[in-house]
């Protein structure tokens, strides 16, 4: 089931974000159109703090999760 927060509309969007954020295909098959969207870093973000999320903020997030996944 897709992520309750994606707009999948001319372009899918991420609902969470304060300001525009277009997921990565990485992103959208990973979490927004996966059987568990709840993995997702800004979901589960925004599912804690009820706030949209900043762009700096998901910028580091993205930059957390792609530093963690290849180890370095």
């Amino acid at each position: 089931m897709a992520c309750k927060y994606l707009f999948n509309g001319t372009y899918p969007l991420c609902t969470v974000v304060r300001g525009l954020m277009l997921p990565s295909l990485g992103e959208l098959r990973a979490y927004c159109t996966s059987d568990q969207p709840s993995r997702c870093p800004l979901y589960q973000r925004y599912e804690a703090t009820r706030a949209k999320i900043p762009l700096e903020v998901v910028a580091a997030l993205h930059d957390a999760t792609e530093a963690a996944s290849t180890g370095a």
